[in-house]
């Protein structure tokens, strides 16, 4: 979710790109699909899963 520096662990908030000189503010970003544990689905009040029919 943070981008840290390699050698001290540091919490990174500006970076220079490597191949144009420029230095950057970095823009750390929270990323559900990657971040997330455990996928949450809709369930039943007794715990089943919802089950729905599509036609």
């Amino acid at each position: 979710m943070i981008y840290l520096n390699l050698q001290t662990g540091e919490i990174l908030n500006r970076w220079q790109n490597p191949w144009t000189g420029e230095t950057v503010g970095v823009i750390h970003v929270a990323n559900d699909p990657v971040n997330v544990r455990l996928p949450r689905f809709a369930r039943e009040p007794d715990g089943k899963p919802i089950a729905v029919t599509l036609r």
